[in-house]
């Protein structure tokens, strides 16, 4: 497991060298066995069609004492190289897939993904669209290179800004982005950083040249005829090893350039500040995809933010102001209302009394009483005058 030792978007170039380096130790036992493979492979072919010998290839006239090509034996030699040249670049094309995908998963602390010949094809599907793409500017510039021959001067300058903008696409691609948007990605990522991906870009062709050298004299020993295939080999396995370099360098400034547009992707770990204002490391990452841009060069992106789901913290809240806009209240359990009092039993009917007469009278008088059952007068009935005389 790789960590940084330093937070990547403060990463300078001299500390990613090192870093490149730290992980080309760590990691050993993933690029090498592809290394000795592709070295296996250069000396099984320059062993089988042997090393250019000049005097076979080329010859002197007697009569007009100059050089002159043996076609012939050119012809055979070149049909032998050929096809076997290819073969030991197929080889390499992968082994440079096995690299880029090292790079990616060991820098991402996740596992090497088995579908490297899967995304490595969709690499070359990328490149494939990006000389499609590029195919009318490369006629533009040479049709005009050859009528002002000056322009070659302005046209140096477009093609190295237009390769820096989508170096990062190989990459991209084995971060798990498709073909496009593997282009779209390496051209945002490259947004505003032409000078530091200028000398980065610089540094590692310096690098590699420099190994290329070295390849070359350590070979010079055995140019002869019998150990010619070794020497290939030795010069194929340190050229190799280069390219390995080249790729985990840029891969360090890949993770830098995201750590610099994605502020949000890295985690921070506790340690100590640096001058930049990141908290010190190591950094553990979080496994991809993320989100598509665009991203802005520090702090977080831009609103509006989704608010977090309920419960919400206690009280006390920050001072306002607040949103305007209703607030949506949640619906309140009111308790249910009680059952209805039973109705009022009807009131009995009041039947009049059986030997009391109907009251009132319709005419307001009271009615005479009745003697016919010999009943007693009625108590209101007053005595006359004469009863109370006698």
């Amino acid at each position: 497991m790789f960590r940084f030792n330093m937070h990547p978007a403060t990463i300078g170039i001299a500390d990613g060298i090192q870093i490149a380096l730290d992980y080309l130790r760590a990691s050993w036992r993933r690029w090498l066995p592809v290394v000795v493979v592709i070295a296996a492979c250069t000396f099984l072919v320059y062993a089988l069609i042997g090393t250019a010998d000049a005097s076979n290839l080329y010859y002197t006239d007697p009569n007009t004492h100059q050089t002159v090509v043996n076609q012939t034996a050119f012809n055979t030699y070149i049909g032998k190289l050929v096809p076997a040249s290819l073969a030991v670049g197929l080889v390499g094309l992968v082994g440079g897939w096995i690299f880029t995908a090292t790079a990616i998963s060991g820098l991402r602390n996740r596992p090497l993904t088995s579908a490297v010949v899967v995304r490595g094809i969709v690499a070359v599907a990328a490149s494939i669209l990006l000389l499609l793409a590029a195919f009318p500017l490369m006629l533009v510039t040479l049709l005009a290179v050859t009528i002002i021959p000056p322009l070659l001067l302005a046209a140096i300058p477009v093609w190295i800004y237009l390769y820096i903008r989508v170096v990062f696409y190989t990459l991209a691609v084995f971060d798990g982005y498709g073909p496009i948007e593997g282009i779209r990605e390496s051209w945002r990522l490259s947004h505003g950083a032409m000078v530091r991906m200028f000398g980065w870009g610089l540094m590692a062709i310096l690098i590699s040249i420099g190994l290329s050298l070295v390849a070359l004299v350590v070979s010079v020993p055995f140019a002869s005829a019998r150990t010619g295939a070794l020497g290939q080999a030795v010069s194929s396995a340190i050229s190799t090893t280069g390219s390995c370099f080249s790729v985990f360098l840029m891969a360090v400034l890949y993770e830098s350039q995201r750590a610099r547009y994605d502020p949000m992707s890295y985690p921070f770990a506790a340690g100590p500040a640096n001058p930049w204002g990141f908290p010190g490391g190591p950094y553990p990452y979080a496994p991809g995809p993320y989100p598509p841009g665009p991203y802005g060069q520090v702090g977080y992106p831009q609103g509006p933010y989704p608010y977090p789901p309920a419960p919400y913290p206690a009280a006390p809240y920050p001072a306002g102001p607040y949103p305007a806009g209703p607030t949506p209240y949640a619906p309140m359990p009111y308790p249910a209302e009680p059952a209805p009092y039973p109705a009022e039993p009807a009131p009995y009917p009041v039947a009049p009394h059986p030997a009391g007469p109907a009251w009132p009278s319709p005419t307001g008088v009271p009615p005479a009483p009745d003697t016919s059952q010999g009943a007693a007068p009625t108590p209101d009935t007053k005595p006359t005058d004469q009863t109370s005389s006698s």
